[in-house]
């Protein structure tokens, strides 16, 4: 038979082990359904619109040139090529004829532009 000491002995020793996950856990932070949701292409777009203007502005270099800041206001725009890693965005300027294309990773980390879609190790 179980004694009451023993018995509050066991119920104190298992609230004391779940104190910690209980205290550690609640609102502030997920551990997450455990389901990825990819972004939308408009989402990828926007974000490599934001990481373009970031280039512009600090006046990096793309293809051994500099870009203009019409290129921020380019309107045909669109995911051209994706895939579990990258996503590669396409922005065609009307006035100069030509499009750029903007590499991005599945996190959306600027990688790189050019003028040609080709990225080394990329397909």
């Amino acid at each position: 038979m179980w004694s009451f000491k023993k018995l509050s002995s066991i119920f104190v020793l298992g609230a004391a082990l779940l104190s910690p996950s209980l205290a550690m856990s609640g609102a502030g932070h997920d551990h997450g359904s455990g389901i990825y949701v990819p972004p939308t292409n408009a989402e990828v777009v926007g974000k490599a619109s934001y990481e373009l203007a970031i280039v512009i502005d600090k006046g990096m270099q793309v293809a051994g040139e500099q870009l203009d800041a019409s290129w921020k206001s380019v309107s045909q725009k669109e995911v051209t090529k994706k895939n579990p890693s990258y996503y590669v965005i396409s922005f065609t300027h009307p006035e100069e004829k030509r499009t750029l294309y903007v590499l991005l990773d599945v996190r959306g980390v600027y990688s790189g532009a050019n003028f040609d879609g080709a990225f080394e190790g990329i397909k």
